[in-house]
């Protein structure tokens, strides 16, 4: 009798524990399947989305680039430039360069004409403080 007792109890138990634990492993499964899927579905659609974002011009791009960066919690204008440029035609890129190498080279020269300028409003002022 004594023998009989220990060998039903662990069967009885190791039933229910492979049926629990068969339950949880096609549970598991599924849900790895299903998270599979998911993810699968979603670099599709991210995919697509930059592939159509590509096509488009400029301003398209700034916007785009934009507003991911601001759901993103990056800067929205620093990305929205990046867009910008990414999005130009290479004749745009060109004009934009040489227009700032055109502004470096010439902004020294209103800041000169500003300064004689102001040289010249307070020798007058001098002058006139002067006569007085």
């Amino acid at each position: 009798m004594s023998t009989a007792r220990p060998t039903e109890a662990p069967h009885s138990r190791g039933g229910s524990t492979t049926a629990g634990s068969a339950l949880r492993d096609v549970l598991e499964a599924g849900l790895h399947f299903v998270n599979e899927k998911l993810e699968q579905r979603t670099q599709h659609w991210a995919e697509e989305l930059d592939a159509y974002e590509t096509t488009r011009g400029p301003a398209e791009q700034a916007g785009y680039e934009g507003a991911k960066a601001g759901l993103q919690g990056r800067n929205p204008v620093w990305a929205a430039i990046k867009g910008a440029w990414a999005g130009a035609s290479g004749n745009l890129k060109l004009a934009v360069v040489l227009l700032l190498i055109v502004f470096i080279v010439l902004a020294p020269v209103p800041t000169i004409i500003l300064i004689i300028g102001l040289l010249i409003a307070l020798l007058v002022k001098a002058i006139r403080a002067a006569s007085r």
